[in-house]
């Protein structure tokens, strides 16, 4: 594989992630502070995630977890481009989708036992009557 063939999977992975193409030479006061940011975020999200009970509130933890560990690798990925960040952005992007479905299924369950209860408790007023 030549170093065209090489720019040409990092175009379409940064396309494909929504990542702007890797910048090398990137300074080190501006990769510490966009690191910074991420990390502020990653905090923030976590925050928002205190207000939620049990089960919830871990997959919420997890994905604004796995949502930091791609900003992290994308920013790895524009101060120093690899194959290997490209590839474990793919993985952490793919876990982080795993954790949304899980966070999904959780609420729809949760919504789901509401309804039933609500019909039962329906059910038991009307047969009252």
């Amino acid at each position: 594989m030549n170093k065209q063939d090489i720019s040409a999977i990092f175009a379409v992975t940064s396309l494909a992630f929504g990542t702007d193409l890797p910048a090398s030479g990137m300074s080190k006061s501006k990769y510490k502070a966009t690191d910074k940011g991420i990390e502020g975020e990653y905090k923030f999200a976590k925050q928002n995630c205190d207000s939620l009970a049990a089960h919830a509130k871990i997959i919420c933890t997890g994905v604004a977890k796995s949502q930091e560990d791609i900003a992290k690798s994308q920013l790895k990925a524009r101060r120093r481009p690899s194959k290997s960040v490209a590839h474990h952005i793919a993985i952490e992007e793919a876990e982080s989708a795993r954790l949304r479905i899980e966070s999904d299924a959780v609420v729809l369950a949760t919504t789901t036992a509401s309804i039933v209860t609500h019909i039962d408790s329906l059910m038991a007023l009307h047969l009252k009557v």
